[in-house]
């Protein structure tokens, strides 16, 4: 067990090769408990001061990897100004596990139904990544390859998630179906953000996770909304939810089923277009 105190130091235990990392360590404790991995090295980031906290950074928030989901909550620059990730927060985990999980974490492990990932899509945020050699921003949406795959490389940590702050005006939204509001893996969640100008949607940023076998940007209900009118939504929020059915692609499993998941994804998406109408 490798528990270094800065990032430097952490770059050079990761850069030896066969190394797993963690911050809280609540989903390598159960593999652990259960006997699924054995893993040779482990880098324990917990004590990294740069990893965590949030600060602001020009325009943006940026939020250390090894930030927990407690902390998240505590901060006021997050309740304040990234609402939807705030509510996500509300629903991961009992408080223990809040207290121990991290952002980085819940990112890296690249879980479709991840609870923090649909709010960072929706907000445009971006992953910087550092390694021994040299760091690197990949935007969020294009941070996720597959079914717990990722663009990082065995020698990349996870630094930090910049997430631009949103114009102002704009309404957010996270919302979740599972089996409880909480303490529950998601059957669907979505967040989402946009503006009205001028009676006209603008900046819609819809992500959805749990439809996929990556957290979605729904890109052709986004399309649907941006440019609309306020005076239209009726017809406009149909319209989007129809789209969103059409282009998430979800499975039958132990907590749901596609056509399910196709149902609420559409009705969540209606729901907050139509609430893009009110004062």
């Amino acid at each position: 067990m490798h528990v270094p105190g800065s990032l430097g130091a952490a770059c050079e235990v990761l850069g030896r090769g066969g190394v797993t990392v963690v911050g809280g360590a609540t989903d390598l404790g159960v593999l652990l408990h259960e006997e699924i991995v054995a893993p040779r090295v482990v880098l324990d980031l917990s004590r990294v001061a740069e990893l965590h906290g949030v600060r602001r950074e020009g325009g943006a928030l940026v939020i250390g990897a090894a930030t927990t989901y407690a902390d998240l909550l505590r901060d006021p620059d997050v309740a304040r100004d990234l609402p939807c990730l705030h509510a996500a927060m509300r629903t991961v985990g009992a408080p223990a596990i809040q207290s121990l999980g991290t952002l980085g974490g819940n990112l890296v492990n690249g879980s479709p139904g991840a609870d923090a990932v649909p709010p960072l899509l929706a907000l445009g945020a971006r992953i910087r990544l550092v390694s021994g050699a040299g760091g690197r921003e990949v935007a969020a949406d294009a941070f996720f390859t597959g079914y717990r795959a990722t663009v990082r490389r065995p020698d990349d940590l996870v630094a930090a998630i910049v997430v631009p702050l949103p114009a102002a005006g704009t309404r957010q939204s996270f919302r979740k179906a599972g089996t409880r509001r909480a303490q529950a893996i998601a059957k669907v969640n979505l967040a989402a953000c946009a503006r009205v100008q001028d009676g006209v949607l603008r900046d819609v940023r819809l992500a959805a996770g749990s439809v996929g076998p990556t957290v979605l940007l729904l890109r052709r209900a986004m399309t649907t909304l941006e440019g609309g009118r306020v005076a239209d939504l009726e017809r406009l929020s149909a319209s989007a939810a129809a789209a969103a059915r059409d282009e998430v692609v979800p499975i039958d499993d132990v907590r749901s089923t596609a056509d399910y998941r196709r149902a609420v994804t559409g009705n969540l998406v209606a729901r907050f277009a139509l609430s893009l109408g009110g004062s």
